[in-house]
C-alpha cells in the first residue's frame, strides 16, 4: 500500500507525473494481484497524461490478466467506461460482457445484472 500511497500523492497531490508512475509500478511489481494499483495508473494516464495512445488501457488489461478476485470484475467495467467515453461501442460491450460473466461465475447475479443494464444502455444507442 505504500508504494500506491506514494504515487497517489505524486499524482493528485505534488503533480510529478513521472514520479508518480514510478511509484505505481513499484506498487505493481510489490503486488501485481492487487486491483487498485493498476486503476491508479491508469487513471494517472487517463486524467493527467491525456494523451491518445493505449497505456490507460493496457494497464487496465494487464491487471485483468493478474487479478484474480472481485477487483478484476472492477477493472472489466473500468475498461469497459473506458471504452465508452473514448466512443468505441464494439469494446466496451464485449468488456462489459466479460465483467458480466465474470460476476455471474463469481456467484454475484445482482452485479451481473447491473452490468447487463449498462450492455442494454449501450445497445440502445
Amino acid at each position: 500500500m505504500a508504494y500506491y500511497n506514494l504515487g497517489s500523492t505524486y499524482h493528485l497531490d505534488l503533480k510529478q507525473y513521472a514520479q508518480s508512475e514510478n511509484y505505481y509500478r513499484k506498487a505493481i511489481e510489490a503486488n501485481p494481484g492487487f486491483a487498485l494499483n493498476y486503476s491508479g495508473l491508469h487513471e494517472l494516464y487517463k486524467y493527467s497524461y491525456k494523451q491518445d495512445g493505449t497505456l490507460a488501457a493496457d494497464v487496465l488489461k494487464e491487471g485483468i490478466e493478474k487479478v484474480s478476485d472481485n477487483g478484476r470484475i472492477d477493472l472489466m467495467t473500468a475498461l469497459a467506461g473506458y471504452y465508452v467515453e473514448k466512443g468505441d461501442k464494439t469494446q466496451a460491450v464485449e468488456w462489459y460482457g466479460k465483467a458480466k460473466l465474470a460476476a455471474t461465475s463469481a456467484g454475484n447475479p445482482d452485479l451481473a445484472g447491473q452490468i447487463q443494464k449498462q450492455i442494454d444502455l449501450l445497445n440502445s444507442r
